[in-house]
Formats: C-alpha cells, structure tokens, sequence
C-alpha cells in the first residue's frame, strides 16, 4: 500500500510549488521517517528546479507565430499546413481551413474537423456536413454564398479499434488556434458571425455560454457587426428521439434565417473583423 502511495505522490508532485523551508518549519527532517513518502522528498525537491524550467518550455504557444504578414486567404489555407501552435498536427491527416468568398454576408464557424473533414481537408463534409447544406437549402441560402470554418484546425480524436472518435478540443487548445479564426475573418469581414457549438463560441466570444437560452438572437460583436449562437449540426444527428431532432431541427433552420436576414440588413460592411481577447486557456 505504501509504495502506491509513493507511486501517487510522486506523480502529483508540483515543482513549481516546492518550498523546502517551509516544509521543514512544519515538519522537521527529523521526523520524515514517519511519511511513506519521506525517502521521495529530497530527490523530488532536488529535481523541481529542472522540472519547473520544463513546464515552462512547455507552455502552450500561438499560432500568431505561424501566420505570415499580410497574408490573403490562399496563402493563408497554405500556411496553416505547418502550424505547430499545439498537438493535434501530430497526429490529424492535415490542418482544414475555412471555405467560401471573401465578403461572404454570413461566415458560419464550427468546431473542429471530424473524420471525414481530416480526410479530405475541406470543412462540413462529412455527415453534420451534409445536414448543415439541407439547413441551408431550408433557410434560403447555398454553400458557395456563405463562409465555413472551423474554430479548430486539426481533428482530436480517440482511436477505437478501427474507428476515429470525436474528441472535444481543450480550451488551450481552442485558445492556441484563434489566430486562425482571426484572420480569416479579418479578410472575409461577415456582416454576422455564425457559431455552431460551444466549441465555436468559446472561440469567437471567449468564454462559454448557456448555449440553448441564447441561441437564436444576434447580438453586437465588436467590429463584425453581429453574432448569433446556435447548436452544431452534429448535435442533431445525436439525437435519438426522431420527433425531437425534427423539432431541433426547425429551430436551426430558424436560427440561420435570423442570421440571413440580419445580414442582409446591413447596409455596408463592418470594419475588419478582431476577436475578443478573454482568455480561453484558462
């Protein structure tokens, strides 16, 4: 029992929390025989210098780094193939870039590739894909007029025997690939900003919401005229009960016609587009 207590300790041990002095103001050396975990202490405490150095190397990057100055949409679809801002390049098939026309009225932001998107490079292609171009149809609008993106660039996945599962990206994660998001919409310049999903409203907003009491209504957005929170297409799909997701459904379609009219409202073009700066990472 005491050498897992050992094997626990040492495993949440925090470098950067050690303080020697105060410990042993509390708990004379003398006396450390009586913790199993006492033979750990000096050589953990000697080691928390380098550790501590480590964690910090470690911290999470920008990929503000990896976004060349002045860059257009084409040259940043490119770019975002050597990014490296976190962890997720290592193992997806590519990074996905958004999708549609500079000045497209409306610019629709998902969450991250799925399977199907990390295939072909291209967003909303998969199932979720194939429902969001039906809403679409429904609320009067086509794929070639709207801009798609992603807040996310690389698919995060668990492997299950043969299958890729979804996994939800983390909030450095999200935090880490904003520049992204930032650009593109800087050079697109949407009347309104679509986000489908926490993911996405974590990314556009900076912090998260209670995503079904305010989906559905636009609200001011600093410098991109207005934005509009609703579900993601895949939350439909999950749904098992038929009557329910026909429901939800409706709602959706909804959601994209207020989006639609709103923008049509607008007579000119909002100012380039800058993201909120609330911390995601945290």
């Amino acid at each position: 029992m005491e050498d897992l207590w050992r094997a626990y300790y040492a495993a949440i041990f925090n470098p950067a929390r050690t303080n020697v002095d105060l410990l042993l103001q509390h708990m004379p050396a003398r006396r450390w025989s009586n913790l199993p975990e006492a033979q750990l202490i000096q050589e953990l405490a000697f080691e928390s210098g380098s550790r501590e150095r480590g964690m910090i190397q470690k911290k999470p990057i920008s990929a503000a780094e990896f976004i060349p100055e002045g860059a257009t949409l084409p040259v940043l679809r490119e770019a975002v193939q050597a990014c490296r801002a976190c962890e997720l390049w290592e193992c997806a098939t590519q990074a996905v870039f958004g999708e549609g026309p500079a000045g497209a009225g409306i610019a629709f932001v998902g969450e991250q590739p799925g399977d199907n998107e990390d295939r072909e490079g291209r967003p909303f292609v998969g199932p979720a894909g194939q429902l969001f171009d039906m809403a679409l149809a429904d609320a009067g609008l086509s794929r070639p007029e709207v801009y798609v993106t992603g807040a996310v660039r690389h698919f995060r996945f668990e492997e299950r025997g043969k299958r890729r599962i979804h996994k939800t990206a983390s909030r450095a994660q999200v935090a880490a690939c904003q520049p992204w998001l930032e650009a593109e919409l800087a050079l697109v310049r949407p009347k309104v900003i679509v986000c489908m999903g926490n993911t996405a409203v974590l990314s556009v907003i900076g912090r998260g919401v209670r995503l079904m009491e305010e989906r559905g209504t636009v609200n001011p957005h600093r410098s991109a005229g207005g934005v509009l929170i609703t579900v993601h297409p895949g939350f439909l799909l999950r749904m098992p009960d038929e009557k329910r997701k026909a429901s939800e459904y409706e709602r959706f379609v909804e959601d994209i016609k207020t989006a639609r009219t709103f923008a049509e409202a607008q007579r000119t073009p909002p100012l380039p587009y800058r993201l909120d700066r609330a911390s995601t990472a945290k």
